[in-house]
């Protein structure tokens, strides 16, 4: 209405995107001889989850997912090079649950580390979230569950992850 007083209530609609993080909007209430307020409002919305075979994480996501995403669990079975694509190509993820992955061996240069080829099942990969060319760990990384098949944890592993608070570590390690 032009005027009025009380409590009223809106309702805004949006189109079913595809959108995977957060969907934000600014609103903007004007009313003549007043100065306008601005509202921000965020929805965060569900976790994607993905089930993958070793080596199947960036075929599995789309490049918007991958440069946006901030919440992914993932089951299945992943490898060193499922971790270099998380390290790599995904800096918006703030929380990862593997507690359902599975951790399987790898062989081949296309790992977590430019001076290793051999990868152990059920460990975490030696610089998982830490690139040791560029010296930049997932520092938006804030939670983070571990499977709970994993027995070790390589090298440097989480360095330079400053932001994580919560970290799940299964008893077997």
């Amino acid at each position: 209405p032009a005027s009025g007083t009380g409590d009223g209530q809106l309702t805004f609609t949006s189109d079913n995107t595809q959108i995977t993080t957060i969907r934000r909007a600014t609103i903007t209430i004007s009313v003549p001889g007043y100065t306008s307020q601005t509202v921000d409002v965020a929805q965060k919305l569900s976790p994607k989850t993905v089930n993958i075979l070793a080596g199947g994480l960036a075929a599995a996501l789309t490049a918007d997912e991958l440069s946006s995403l901030s919440t992914l669990i993932i089951t299945g079975t992943m490898d060193a090079r499922d971790f270099k694509t998380i390290r790599d190509n995904m800096q918006l993820l703030e929380n990862l649950d593997l507690s359902a992955a599975i951790i399987s061996a790898y062989s081949g240069a296309d790992g977590t580390y430019s001076y290793s080829t051999i990868y152990s099942a059920n460990m975490l990969p030696i610089y998982a979230f830490y690139n040791n060319n560029t010296s930049i760990g997932k520092s938006m990384l804030k939670s983070m569950i571990l499977p709970s098949t994993l027995s070790t944890i390589g090298a440097n592993a989480f360095s330079a992850c400053t932001g994580l608070t919560n970290l799940s570590i299964p008893s077997a390690v």
